[in-house]
């Protein structure tokens, strides 16, 4: 793609009391810092979407604002960018009534060619059994997905019409390493070629089912 509009955060300054999170993306080859639970599920939603192209974390601080206010995160999909802000509590009623400097904010965004999307706290919400199991298939891509071909992804779609367990995908590349084969059923998911019925309902498992996406 085109250089991205955004590659790194405005500043790491961590707010008072909220936790800190050292993940890496995989869409953009970088290690990234999040703070607090909200944008780390934001972040997770903006890896596992196969629509989103680049991102970045903290790209701006929102022109005119007072006090200042980060804008959360910068999204772009094939022919669209975003300015994603993750509504604090007190900031609920922005979505009824924004504060002064919002309006002009959306001009400069328009005339920039991007869209503002305010994120409800509730819109930002992951189950807890969602979020391991996210965190679970990033680690494997993250840690095996240089050893990965097209050629073991399409293997797999090949080998199997409607998917399978990940034991069964897992048996299909034998006699690939099982964590390796595990991390091509991952990345396929990422890409969106296979999904998981049960991603939010229960942990993965070897007995998992992927079906084609």
């Amino acid at each position: 793609m085109a250089n991205p509009r955004y590659v790194c955060p405005v500043d790491d300054a961590r707010p008072y009391g909220v936790h800190r999170y050292d993940v890496y993306g995989l869409k953009i080859d970088r290690r990234l810092t999040l703070f607090g639970h909200r944008a780390l599920n934001a972040w997770l939603q903006l890896e596992f979407d196969p629509g989103i192209v680049s991102y970045c974390e903290r790209p701006l601080r929102a022109p005119g604002a007072l006090p200042a206010r980060r804008i959360d995160f910068w999204a772009k999909a094939n022919d669209t960018e975003r300015l994603l802000i993750l509504l604090r509590t007190s900031e609920r009623q922005w979505t009824t009534m924004p504060p002064r400097w919002f309006a002009a904010f959306e001009v400069w965004a328009a005339k920039s060619r991007m869209q503002v999307c305010l994120v409800e706290p509730e819109e930002a919400a992951t189950g807890e059994v969602l979020r391991r199991n996210q965190a679970t298939i990033l680690h494997h891509v993250a840690a095996g997905h240089a050893f990965v071909s097209e050629r073991m992804k399409q293997h797999v779609l090949d080998s199997s019409e409607r998917g399978g367990s990940l034991l069964e995908l897992e048996s299909r590349l034998f006699p690939q390493d099982p964590v390796l084969a595990r991390t091509v059923a991952f990345m396929l998911v990422l890409d969106g070629r296979l999904r998981c019925p049960t991603l939010a309902l229960e942990l993965i498992g070897r007995h998992t089912l992927l079906v084609r996406g």
